[in-house]
């Protein structure tokens, strides 16, 4: 593959998926113009909404990163009255789905900080991604780790499954999702 990759990871991520694959790297290589033009390297584009980078790491041990926009995300949930569950925080975070975040940083940075901090929301936000055996956090961070902090065990959550999550994510991260069922079908 010489084509020029925005993100040097997904080129990776393909050329270990033809190696692995041979008999369907020509297939693989079809679609490397359109892994090429995505960017999912953890950038600060300038946003003027409030967003979600999840860390997604792939099989080559790469890193890219999928893109919510979390403001979109809560305007739909209040506009449609959603209502959120409540949640042990423990369980949760025991359940074998979770996807498990770094939390000794946050804690640590919410223990050294002034809060209750000031949220657009009194609940969670949980996700999971079509290919994907899990859910995480795409909003609420600080607020698990406020809860932690104040030995709170239960939370307000709203899970969005699947399909629902994907309609949120940024036109690249949307169109890696679309390119990782394209090659699923294959399979």
């Amino acid at each position: 593959m010489n084509t020029t990759f925005k993100t040097p990871a997904l080129k990776n991520f393909l050329n270990t998926l033809c190696k692995q694959y041979p008999d369907k790297a020509e297939y693989i290589e079809s679609l490397s113009d359109q892994f090429a033009c995505l960017d999912l390297s953890c950038q600060n584009h300038i946003q003027t909404q409030e967003t979600f980078q999840q860390t997604l790491n792939l099989l080559t041990g790469d890193t890219v990163y999928l893109v919510w926009n979390v403001d979109d995300i809560i305007h739909d949930l209040q506009k449609n009255h959603q209502t959120p569950n409540l949640v042990s925080i423990k369980s949760m975070m025991a359940h074998p789905a979770f996807v498990k975040n770094d939390w000794s940083e946050l804690l640590d940075k919410v223990s050294k900080s002034k809060f209750p901090f000031t949220h657009k929301t009194d609940y969670i936000i949980l996700a999971q991604l079509p290919f994907f055996d899990g859910f995480f956090i795409i909003d609420g961070n600080h607020r698990i780790g406020e809860s932690i902090i104040m030995k709170k065990d239960i939370i307000k959550a709203i899970l969005l499954q699947a399909d629902d999550a994907y309609k949120y994510l940024q036109s690249d991260s949307k169109r890696f999702i679309e390119l990782i069922r394209e090659i699923n079908k294959f399979f």
